[in-house]
């Protein structure tokens, strides 16, 4: 059970039926209605891949803190130029970078 405040509690299940990436939701209403959604293929799966610019965007907030926005800007400006590196060294060297080094002001 997860509670949100002065909110009803939330109940979290696991069930076999669903596969893969697939979720499902069901909401009962304090007036005891219910509402429910099914989704096989959620955004980012394969069926259903995010574009560049949400990828982009999902790289900042959870890179977030680890690196540096500019890190993280340079991160992905190696990403899109991956097919012409030599070597992917220098993309390694950016995600492994410490948070004191590229966290300069």
């Amino acid at each position: 059970m997860l509670g949100m405040g002065g909110m009803q509690p939330i109940e979290a299940l696991r069930t076999a039926s669903l596969k893969g990436v697939e979720a499902a939701v069901e909401i009962e209403n304090l007036d005891g209605s219910r509402r429910s959604a099914h989704c096989i293929h959620p955004r980012g799966s394969f069926e259903n891949p995010l574009s560049r610019g949400e990828v982009e965007d999902k790289l900042r907030a959870y890179a977030k803190g680890p690196l540096a926005d500019a890190a993280v800007e340079e991160v992905i400006g190696t990403i899109a130029t991956l097919d012409d590196l030599p070597s992917v060294r220098s993309l390694m060297d950016l995600l492994r970078a410490s948070p004191r080094r590229v966290r300069a002001a």
